[in-house]
């Protein structure tokens, strides 16, 4: 393929005015190439050279394996594939229809008859219809052919939840002087509050994966007026600062992923995201160049509305620790502020049982001189503090907490029980009672 050709012959095919459906030719990128702008560019290889999208009216737009590239009208882009055909298709809309009847952009979820798109009300394969798009069901993700499998893992990020960004410089994310950048917080600057969207009406409830395309709705404003809530991540490029757009068909895609160490890292669909410039508040810009870079953030879920009786659930009494997107469902019960460990003399003799909700980590302490004897049975939310012994047969139920210098002997039993701190309690053949603190 003869690569140094410009894409000039491409908008012959381009002249007339598209609105949301034009078919149109492609030319296949390969690999080794990088974008800059609306020309690509093979530096090395068999053969080098450009491709260039010529007029303003044209943009360059490469398919989502970026495989193919192909010049589009500012707002439309590339969709289809080699099976199908080559579209040009406005925003929210993807190529539908057969070899049989043809093929047309339709909105996302809708088919395409050979006259015009309908609107499915049934999915296939098991998927179910979420605002006009078939999609797999939460915890599902789709596989090779096209039916619903359980996903192996999950981003933890859902759409219509609201989070903040803390960066690498410790501050949050927030929009002032025109653009997003960390900037420390002050009283007329607080931090975005983001949710990712798949469609302008942000769709709540769909998994954010990093394959996925999403724009970013902040719904704080600027203090003190506020009046720019509820607007739109827009996609300034190249150094230009990222700001904030009320119209949708200007919001800049994106995609995240995980991150190592609890983080998230931010990029574009297409490009990558790079600090704009090395200013003591840097903004932040999409880069058509480095398409591999992001910015790495921890997330915070933060409630969308302050007013929702649902945030009493957030966190509960005892430990208001959440973990970095989803809170605790059911908080861990430690009064005191001990951190968890296995210390060393720990005697885990064989046939113990470990319950399926017991974690041996922050919410279970197995302290110094604990003995775990034969047939011990520990469940959810139990705390082993100094000195404590648990001989043959003994059972520990949920909510169980037992405090410095506690023994629990042979056939001891006990259920929804709490022991608190206030000596040497010894504790055998009792069953289903209760004891306090005598304090």
């Amino acid at each position: 393929m003869m690569r140094g050709l410009s894409l000039v012959s491409l908008t012959l095919f381009l002249h007339s005015q598209l609105a949301y459906a034009e078919k149109v030719p492609v030319k296949e990128i390969g690999d080794n190439f990088t974008v800059d702008g609306d020309k690509v560019t093979w530096p090395d290889g068999p053969f080098t050279g450009s491709l260039t999208c010529a007029g303003p009216d044209k943009v360059l737009s490469l398919s989502a394996d970026k495989k193919y590239g192909t010049c589009c009208p500012p707002g439309a882009s590339l969709k289809g594939s080699v099976e199908t055909e080559w579209h040009c298709c406005g925003k929210g809309h993807d190529v539908t229809g057969s070899n049989n009847i043809g093929f047309e952009c339709c909105l996302e979820g809708s088919i395409f008859d050979g006259k015009i798109c309908k609107r499915g009300d049934t999915c296939p394969n098991g998927k179910q219809m979420i605002n006009g798009k078939c999609q797999c069901p939460d915890g599902q993700e789709e596989a090779a052919d096209d039916t619903c499998k359980p996903a192996k893992c999950d981003s933890g990020i859902k759409t219509g939840k609201c989070y903040f960004f803390k960066g690498r410089s410790g501050n949050y994310l927030t929009f002032n002087a025109n653009q997003y950048s960390e900037t420390a917080l002050s009283k007329y600057i607080r931090p975005g509050k983001f949710q990712f969207c798949k469609d302008e009406k942000c769709t709540p409830g769909l998994p954010v994966n990093p394959s996925d395309e999403v724009n970013i709705k902040d719904l704080h404003g600027t203090l003190p007026a506020a009046t720019d809530a509820g607007q739109w991540l827009d996609g300034k490029q190249n150094g230009g600062h990222i700001g904030k757009t009320p119209d949708y068909s200007k919001a800049g895609n994106f995609s995240i992923t995980k991150w190592p160490c609890g983080k998230y890292c931010l990029t574009g669909f297409v490009d990558g995201i790079t600090q704009a410039c090395p200013d003591v508040s840097p903004g932040i810009s999409l880069d058509t160049r480095a398409t591999d870079s992001c910015i790495e953030y921890d997330l915070l879920e933060v409630p969308c509305d302050l007013r929702d009786d649902a945030n009493n659930c957030i966190w509960k009494n005892g430990d208001q620790c959440c973990n970095k997107v989803d809170c605790c469902e059911t908080p861990s019960l430690r009064p005191t502020e001990k951190t968890s460990t296995l210390d060393e003399n720990k005697v885990l003799d064989e046939n113990k049982v470990l319950d399926e909700n017991v974690v041996l980590d922050e919410n279970v302490l197995l302290d110094e001189n604990a003995v775990l004897d034969e047939n011990a049975v520990l469940d959810e939310n139990v705390v082993l503090d100094e000195n404590a012994v648990l001989d043959e047969n003994v059972v520990l139920d949920e909510s169980m907490v037992l405090y410095e210098n506690m023994a629990v002997n042979e056939n001891t039993v006990k259920e929804e029980t709490t022991f608190y701190q206030s000596g040497s309690y010894t504790v055998d053949h009792v069953s289903h009672q209760e004891y306090h603190s005598s304090l």
